[in-house]
């Protein structure tokens, strides 16, 4: 489903909207981990000027998750990803 992070403990991903558009039309739909273990996942919501979707893996265990940081502690050179609304 693309590159994807997930960044806090839940069972949430982002994927490609255009493949989630459709899985939208034809019910649930299942992704691939790195492992080769196919789960369940379910489009939550799609943004399409970011081509992000949100999904909701059907899971019964916690997946690792990104630590998030305080951009008080960047030092210069380190990766920053910044994620915001535009409301």
């Amino acid at each position: 489903m693309g590159c994807r992070h997930l960044v806090e403990l839940s069972s949430n991903d982002t994927g490609d909207h255009k493949r989630a558009r459709e899985a939208d039309a034809d019910g649930p739909r299942s992704m691939l981990r790195p492992r080769g273990e196919v789960v369940g996942a379910q489009v939550v919501g799609v943004d399409r000027e970011t081509g992000l979707a949100l999904l909701k893996l059907q899971l019964d265990r916690p997946l690792p998750t990104l630590e998030l940081g305080d951009a008080e502690d960047l030092r210069p050179g380190e990766l920053l990803f910044v994620i915001r609304t535009l409301e």
